[in-house]
């Protein structure tokens, strides 16, 4: 049966406005989502690194923590896919913390657990952790890390490791300030930490500058973890999943490097990474940590010490 020719007219004028209805809410809801998200830094990254880049997602994990998962093509086009948590430690919403097996010292020798262990153990504890990450580089034999370790304003291990002389390190000061310096500037400022933890022995951006890297370093693809921060008084760290070739290669510390400071830092290091790679966040009001990066090792790998986010906000 036949509509008649105006019944026909008015059918399609509501679908059409209702067509346009629906596209006006799903931009307000876009524009609400994307307004909700702080985001900042800049996803750039120059041709010294990427042939492409594209964003899958940023959103807040708690009152001042973003986190940003990027896909980037590298220059042998091949895939990578990152993870990066920021934050600004001047708003005072967000704390960094060492973690440890247990949330303890290491008064009765070295031991490893998985992040997730250590996370859990600090929250048992009454610490709100949202975030988390693996620390140091370790002696997978002893699991002595390599570099210092200040948990909560005391000293776990000062430079008694093998590698010490020669490591970094990353720390929070008792005032909040985040600083990347060397193992030489520590005994001078030890007494200032909170909570620090060693870096490798070569800094990936220096006074804003890419550092060299040494041969073996600029060859291999993996996956890495670093720390960098911006003049802005930002800090944040990316993880880039590697060693998986259908998902994700890795990066060499050399365009690591230049990653680090294409996203804003003027100083750089590197943390452990390889199959210890591991990033655990909340979803927003929710109190579970997910697996957000895919470890190469194919689980979570037991490890000394960590770095745990933990947030001052009380709906948490």
């Amino acid at each position: 049966m036949k509509q008649p020719k105006s019944a026909k007219s008015k059918s399609t004028k509501r679908k059409i406005v209702s067509a346009a209805a629906v596209l006006l809410a799903a931009v307000q809801m876009s524009a609400t989502a994307s307004a909700a998200v702080p985001v900042f830094g800049q996803l750039s990254l120059t041709n010294l690194v990427a042939t492409s880049l594209m964003s899958d997602y940023s959103r807040t994990v708690a009152p001042g923590l973003v986190e940003t998962r990027f896909t980037y093509t590298n220059l042998n086009c091949k895939i990578n896919e990152c993870f990066m948590l920021e934050y600004d430690p001047s708003a005072g919403q967000i704390g960094i913390t060492v973690g440890t097996p247990g949330d303890t010292t290491y008064a009765g020798g070295y031991h490893a657990a998985t992040v997730r262990a250590q996370a859990a153990a600090a929250m048992a504890r009454g610490k709100p952790v949202v975030a988390a990450i693996n620390g140091d580089m370790f002696n997978m034999t002893t699991n002595q890390p390599w570099g210092v370790v200040v948990k909560d304003g005391v000293e776990l291990q000062g430079a008694v490791s093998s590698r010490a002389y020669r490591w970094n390190f990353f720390g929070i000061k008792k005032d909040g300030t985040p600083v990347i310096a060397s193992n030489a500037d520590y005994p001078q400022m030890k007494s200032e930490l909170q909570n620090a933890i060693g870096l490798y022995d070569t800094l990936l951006v220096k006074d804003g500058n890419v550092v060299a890297q040494k041969d073996a370093d600029q060859r291999t693809f993996s996956p890495r973890l670093g720390v960098g921060l911006r003049a802005d008084g930002t800090v944040f760290f990316i993880m880039v999943d590697g060693r998986q070739s259908q998902y994700s290669t890795g990066a060499t510390l050399k365009e690591f490097a230049q990653l680090m400071k294409d996203m804003g830092a003027v100083q750089a290091g590197n943390l452990d990474a390889g199959g210890s790679a591991t990033l655990l966040s909340r979803n927003y009001s929710s109190s579970t940590l997910l697996l957000r990066n895919k470890p190469s090792d194919g689980r979570e790998r037991p490890v000394p010490n960590s770095l745990l986010f933990v947030t001052k906000s009380r709906s948490m």
